[in-house]
């Protein structure tokens, strides 16, 4: 279990955690994934809509990015470019 995961494991339900991230790794995706992040948005996100992704997370709502959340969910589904193209 890498350590992020472990530390999941270990913080459990109770700890919300956001992250910022340029989206530029699949393995920082990756990471945050395992993390459990309750939300990912860009490092130059607008403050108000970091803070109403905090406020999200607090109720139990993830809060991501479109354009991270969809890079995400291609490294999680193990897609890329070449594979979703006609």
């Amino acid at each position: 279990m890498g350590t992020w995961a472990s530390l999941q494991a270990y913080l459990g339900s109770d700890v919300y955690k956001l992250a910022l991230s340029k989206g530029e790794s699949e393995h920082t995706l990756e990471t945050a994934e395992a993390a459990g992040v309750a939300g990912l948005h860009p490092p130059d996100v607008d403050f108000r809509r970091l803070r109403q992704s905090i406020s999200q997370s607090l109720q139990g709502e993830a809060d991501f990015d479109p354009g991270l959340a969809y890079q995400a969910k291609e490294v999680l589904m193990g897609m890329h470019d070449e594979d979703i193209r006609i």
